[in-house]
């Protein structure tokens, strides 16, 4: 008797391993994404330009005779700019909606949050927006097609003090976690020395007291203002108060601000602003890059952000792991782990062993209202 259980049991096993094996890339009726965006709210504008990379993408992808003849479906949710609600919607497309793959998560807030979701139920999700370093370390389940904050950060504070000769910065910042780590990035790469830190609370709409402190205490060469990619309408009412205020100096700022929305809030106010960011621009000769941005273009009416080339390469990414019979689990992840040198609209992917990308990031300037490699200028 012990031994027929001990044959069922293994058959048992067998079986139940035989079936995960074919869940994992057996053909379905069709391939799920999710996309989990604040298409509302405070980061909305982040939101919705990762949506419509995502959109385009998938309507490319289909028109082509999607993943081996099936279609992709875009499950999408509105997070509203609410961790809460992002981790609610994550739950629902993995569990209800039983998707293959989540993309999205355009805070630090939501993408961490989210991340023990992706582990626990192993499942893949990538965010194209998401600068914090924490999510180098979130799990095996945890992409990212946009690079690290702290090395964009550092990157800045490096040539703020060694090329522009900054010796005397102030740090003007909001306080949430993107912000304070992008702060302490630069600041630990300073070569000079921080004179000030000012923190203002994300409903601030009257910034004109702490810029007149900065603008009355000690003498500074440039103010580093990151971490406003969650409203571009903050920068506008940063800038603009400052020129109200008489404080004429240099502004350095994080990749956040790199949005087509930002001349429609900030106009000029936001002339000679000097950050680092990926070297996607509207402008390259690159023709994957000159081919979306058209496509986009065309699709939306309007100009692209790095967030939607990074998104809209994120689905090809998943669309060339899917190409091998893999949907998703752990064969997702080892499928691209194997992609090497992807040529997207936002450059050339590859993802280091922490799935984190590894793309080069420039410093820009934004001059005549355009946003320009600032070694073109």
């Amino acid at each position: 008797m012990k031994k027929l259980m001990v044959v069922f049991g293994v058959v048992a096993i067998c079986v139940v391993v035989c079936v995960l094996y074919l869940y994992s890339r057996v053909e379905p009726g069709e391939v799920r994404i999710a996309g989990i965006y604040p298409l509302t709210g405070r980061a909305s504008t982040f939101g919705i330009s990762a949506k419509n990379g995502v959109e385009l993408a998938v309507e490319e992808i289909n028109a082509a005779g999607g993943v081996d003849g099936v279609p992709i479906v875009h499950m999408e949710a509105d997070t509203q700019t609410d961790v809460k609600l992002a981790v609610s919607a994550y739950q629902k497309a993995i569990s209800v909606d039983n998707v293959q793959a989540s993309i999205g998560f355009v805070s630090s807030g939501e993408a961490m949050a989210c991340a023990p979701l992706a582990e626990r139920y192993e499942s893949v999700m990538i965010t194209p927006v998401a600068g914090t370093a924490e999510l180098r370390t979130a799990g095996e389940y945890v992409f990212r097609t946009r690079e690290d904050s702290a090395l964009q950060a550092k990157a800045l504070a490096e040539y703020a003090h060694n090329t522009m000769r900054v010796k005397r910065v102030a740090i003007f910042y909001e306080n949430a976690a993107n912000a304070i780590a992008y702060s302490e990035a630069f600041s630990a790469a300073f070569g000079g020395e921080v004179v000030a830190r000012l923190t203002y609370e994300q409903d601030t709409h009257d910034f004109k007291p702490m810029l007149l402190q900065l603008k009355k205490g000690p003498a500074v060469d440039a103010v580093y203002a990151p971490g406003i990619s969650t409203q571009i309408g903050m920068i506008r009412m940063i800038l603009r108060q400052a020129a109200e205020v008489g404080l004429d100096t240099q502004w350095l700022s994080s990749a956040g601000i790199e949005d087509p929305k930002l001349f429609e809030l900030a106009g000029d106010r936001a002339e000679g602003v000097i950050y680092v960011a990926s070297s996607f621009y509207v402008d390259s000769a690159h023709p994957r890059t000159r081919a979306f941005v058209e496509s986009y273009r065309k699709r939306f009416n309007d100009e692209p952000s790095v967030y939607a080339a990074n998104a809209y390469d994120t689905v090809y990414l998943l669309a060339e792991a899917w190409q091998d019979g893999v949907l998703s689990g752990e064969a997702l992840v080892k499928a691209l782990y194997r992609i090497k040198d992807h040529d997207g609209a936002s450059g050339m992917i590859t993802f280091d062993e922490y799935g984190e990308v590894l793309k080069p990031s420039v410093v820009k300037i934004i001059r005549d209202g355009k946003f320009s490699h600032l070694d073109s200028e």
